[in-house]
């Protein structure tokens, strides 16, 4: 196979052909540099001498890019011919990306010259997807040689991948042949062989189920490589039809002869055919399978596919009769009367153009308007003279743009002088989302003589204008700039007053600031006391519009988000629940996370810390003479409390009560009679710890309670 393109053309200036005449002497890649420079030499040749452009439109159907695609393109060249506009054997036919030919196109003649259909393949390098591309078929210069190329095609490649058999016999007057499917439908280029001997061999195609001799010529070329001639005329091979391609030996003819050996990547080999005492013209028809015998082999090219569902089409025609100029104009010019100047605005242009020409009605030359001819196209606008007797009325004119290949695209233009200033539905501002703090805008498109803005905001309290400061800019033009998109914006209504010193103002449509405010938490969870296996919830309240999630810590550790679970239910709500909850998560704490709902960057606001108790209840019957101490009643309802302790522990002396933020709010002596009441009317409702220290300040034992 292959590495480097091998470009043939069907027609080269005759210092060329002399040197391709030679190609079975030479090495391929050089012989591809030849030819290469034979096609770019007829697309050079006299480019200034080509009379006539056709545009044709190329459309990518696809959504994606689309490279190295062959379209093929029916072209009446009867009618041309006939006019004496081009050459009878399409010679002087050229295809370009431009007009003028600097960008030139891979093109093949397929179909027969003077047809009212030849069929002619063009090789498009890049098409942009979904949108349409404008090409050139250039054509009338007599001095022209012919350009048409293979290398519009893929390859080429070898039918026999340029394999080389083993062994070597000879046996006169006899053909070694193939038996072969192409994949996909292919052209023919050459014809070539391989022969020990180097002599000079019929080689033939035949058609494998009418046995009809479809192309036949001899080859020529040196011994032991491959050698090839072109064919007359290329021939397209259908796929998955059968074919024979065979090489005759003449009297004393050597052949190479060897098992199968791999095919090319479009082609799947059959079998060898052969006969023997036969001449070149005979169908071989003995079969002999896993060997090839001969060798012949031919060189073909492929179409792209490219795994292309939609596939590339064309029109003739496209912009201008030639040029392919256009250009992006702004809106039609409104002026006050007595204004002697309208400025045409332009936004882009295609095509390179460089001049315009402006044709006006009747009856804008009546009142003075002059068609302009060749106008040169300044950056950015048009500057049209506007006569001091036009009065109040819509003057009309032809804009037509102008490139090196001729006249481009036209366009409608319109002089508006004193005519009302007009909002379209398009033109009025409309509402905007934004995140706290991020800039935003609104835009208004109005048409009328010399213009002025004053946008206004009316939030709840009436309009008033704006001034460009610290949060406005750009009050006094077409868009107004909201720099800082503050969470007291939200709301907010906005519109422009647009005026004119020769026509009456009028008011936009007010559009609305939609700012995605910040939460912010109002409530945060309360902390709970539970017994195992009971069901507990934390519940937020917040304000402004947000979306959650829930954090759990457990003592000493760090948060962590919670998920929906056998455990955890609504963590991504307002009410966290916690079920079945049990003595191993005693201490832990949860939080919630609030986030601005629109997806906005904004640091959004995070509840306080809830704790969870877990700790049964214990009574006094429940003390052992293991216990240190018992609590009750816990939780503990009134203004008292009972701290009921194990006598037998000489070392318990004092109790201390610390609050949940560790600050110590009671403490006193233990009554040695082993049951202490505390007076809690101070301590406010919530969850406590009671330590039991010795006389060394020691603890002994900690239990929590909780006051309602």
């Amino acid at each position: 196979m292959y590495t480097i393109r091998h470009i043939c053309v069907t027609s080269l200036p005759k210092l060329y052909e002399k040197i391709i005449s030679i190609h079975s002497i030479m090495n391929k890649n050089l012989r591809c540099l030849f030819t290469a420079l034979a096609f770019f030499w007829g697309l050079s040749v006299a480019q200034a001498q080509f009379q006539y452009n056709q545009p044709i439109t190329v459309t990518n159907n696809e959504n994606s890019l689309v490279l190295g695609w062959q379209v093929p393109i029916y072209i009446n060249t009867a009618a041309e011919i006939s006019a004496n506009k081009m050459k009878t054997d399409g010679s002087d036919i050229r295809f370009s990306k431009d007009c003028q030919g600097t960008q030139p196109l891979y093109f093949f003649i397929d179909s027969g010259m003077n047809s009212t259909k030849t069929k002619i393949w063009v090789r498009i390098d890049t098409l942009t997807p979904l949108v349409d591309l404008v090409i050139y078929m250039r054509y009338g210069n007599s001095s022209a040689s012919a350009a048409s190329s293979y290398a519009t095609f893929n390859g080429p490649y070898s039918s026999t991948d340029s394999v080389k058999p083993p062994n070597t016999n000879t046996v006169s007057d006899c053909q070694r042949s193939a038996k072969f499917s192409p994949k996909r439908d292919i052209i023919v280029s050459s014809f070539g062989k391989l022969t020990p001997d180097g002599t000079t061999r019929w080689v033939t195609l035949f058609d494998y189920s009418t046995q009809a001799k479809l192309e036949q010529i001899q080859v020529a070329g040196s011994s032991a490589q491959y050698s090839y001639t072109l064919l007359p005329k290329h021939i397209w091979l259908e796929a998955n039809k059968d074919y024979i391609i065979a090489l005759h030996n003449a009297s004393g003819h050597q052949y190479y002869y060897g098992a199968a050996a791999q095919a090319s990547p479009y082609i799947t080999y059959a079998d060898m055919r052969y006969c023997n005492s036969c001449n070149q013209n005979t169908f071989p028809t003995t079969v002999l399978t896993n060997n090839m015998y001969g060798v012949p082999d031919f060189h073909y090219y492929t179409v792209d596919t490219n795994n292309i569902t939609n596939e590339p089409t064309y029109v003739l025609g496209g912009s201008g009769s030639g040029g392919n100029a256009e250009i992006e104009l702004g809106a039609n010019p409104h002026i006050c009367s007595g204004n002697t100047q309208a400025i045409l605005k332009y936004n882009g242009t295609k095509g390179n153009p460089m001049a315009y020409d402006i044709m006006w009605s009747s009856a804008a030359q009546t009142v003075g308007f002059t068609d302009v001819t060749g106008g040169t196209l300044m950056p950015n606008d048009v500057t049209i003279n506007v006569p001091p007797s036009a009065s109040t009325g819509i003057y009309k004119g032809t804009f037509t743009i102008i490139n090196a290949c001729g006249p481009g695209k036209s366009y409608p233009i319109e002089i508006n002088v004193n005519q009302p200033i007009n909002i379209d539905n398009g033109g009025n501002p409309t509402d905007t989302t934004v995140c706290p703090r991020d800039p935003s805008g609104f835009t208004v498109g109005a048409l009328g003589p010399d213009l002025i803005y004053q946008w206004q905001v009316n939030n709840g309290a009436g309009w008033t204008n704006l001034t460009s400061g610290a949060d406005y800019a750009n009050v006094n033009s077409a868009k107004l700039l909201v720099l800082n998109s503050k969470n007291s914006f939200n709301g907010n209504q906005y519109r422009c007053m647009v005026s004119s010193s020769c026509a009456s103002s009028i008011s936009s449509n007010p559009a609305k600031l939609i700012v995605n405010v910040d939460p912010i938490v109002s409530t945060s969870p309360s902390d709970v006391l539970a017994k195992p296996n009971d069901n507990v919830k934390f519940k937020i309240t917040h304000s402004g519009t947000a979306k959650y999630q829930w954090q759990v810590a457990h003592p000493g550790g760090q948060y962590a988000n919670v998920n929906d679970g056998p455990i955890y239910n609504g963590v991504k709500t307002t009410t966290l629940s916690v079920k079945r909850v049990s003595s191993a998560q005693n201490g832990y704490q949860f939080r919630c996370l609030l986030y601005n709902a629109g997806n906005c960057i904004a640091p959004g606001d995070t509840s306080a810390a809830a704790i969870l108790y877990v700790e049964p209840p214990q009574s006094v019957s429940s003390i052992s003479a293991n216990d240190v101490v018992v609590i009750y009643p816990n939780p503990a309802t009134g203004n008292e409390l009972f701290i009921k302790h194990n006598t037998s522990v000489k070392e318990a002396v004092t109790y201390t009560i610390i609050d949940k933020v560790g600050k110590v709010v009671a403490e006193n002596k233990l009554d040695r009679s082993g049951t202490t009441k505390v007076n809690i009317s101070g301590l406010a409702a919530g969850m406590y710890l009671i330590e039991i220290s010795d006389v060394q300040s020691k603890p002994l034992n900690k239990t929590k309670f909780t006051k309602l």
